[in-house]
């Protein structure tokens, strides 16, 4: 591969490698503020109780954890 061909590979691996953190910092900044709201928004409007909130608030806990 020649110097070239180097420089334009690297330049296209920091490209991906942006995008992917834009990607994760976006992702991650999308559930971290929807998700501590989404309890409040659950007994507020869809007037669940409390347990009804946590059951649904712990089944991506419990699937991260089998899968």
């Amino acid at each position: 591969m020649t110097a070239w061909g180097k420089r334009k590979l690297e330049k296209r691996m920091k490209a991906n490698i942006i995008s992917l953190k834009l990607f994760y910092l976006f992702s991650f900044f999308a559930v971290g503020s929807l998700t501590p709201l989404l309890s409040v928004y659950l007994a507020n409007e869809a007037g669940l109780t409390g347990i009804e909130i946590g059951s649904i608030m712990s089944v991506g806990p419990i699937v991260m954890i089998i899968f």
